[in-house]
This record gives C-alpha cells, structure tokens and sequence, in this order.
C-alpha cells in the first residue's frame, strides 16, 4: 500500500500504519478517535484490509463504524484486541470491553 498526502505534517493514520509492526495478534485493530473523527486501520497477518477515517461526533457512532469494519472483516471482537494511538476515557474503555476481548494503548 503507498499512503499519499499533501500539506504540513503526517496523517494520524501514518502512525498507525507504522505501529502494526508492534502488534503481535494475527488480526490487527489500531484506531484513534480525536476531535470527531474515528481513524481506522486493519490488517490481516501482514496484508492491510482497511485504512480509513470516518466523522463520528461521538463515541458512540466511533463505536458502530468500528463494529462494522470488525464485522464486515469477519474478525472476532470477543477475540481481538483494539490499540488505541490515544487512551480513550474510561467510560468509553468499558463500552469497548462490552464487544472486545482487549484494549490497549500503543503510545
């Protein structure tokens, strides 16, 4: 995959993509959700199958479009840990642990 983009800076999404290495797990999960907008990157072993950013005003809505790339995946959520870039607040922690095994914060 090439990551192309103009401006000033990197997209929260290079750091993600470039902390995949880091995580041992078959299925990787790795979002980061900041200022309304969910950053999603899943891979499978080594093949990239999602890199994407979506609006989501809330937690909520960052939780569903999460859900359904999981979903559409065929990836487990009750076997699967999600890495966040960023440490989501703990009431947000707790609706994760309601639909997955794990979450971890990679910085």
């Amino acid at each position: 995959a090439v990551l192309v983009y103009a401006g000033d800076g990197r997209p929260a999404v290079y750091d993600m993509l470039w902390s995949l290495w880091k995580i041992r797990e078959y299925y990787k999960i790795v979002a980061d959700y900041r200022g309304g907008c969910l950053s999603l990157v899943l891979s499978q072993g080594e093949q990239l199958q999602l890199c994407n950013q979506y609006d989501a005003p809330d937690f909520t809505t960052a939780l569903y479009y999460l859900a359904l790339a999981v979903s559409r995946l065929q990836i487990n959520p009750q076997q699967s840990t999600v890495y966040f870039m960023t440490a989501p607040d703990s009431e947000n922690v707790r609706l994760l642990y309601n639909y997955f095994k794990g979450v971890e914060v990679l910085r």
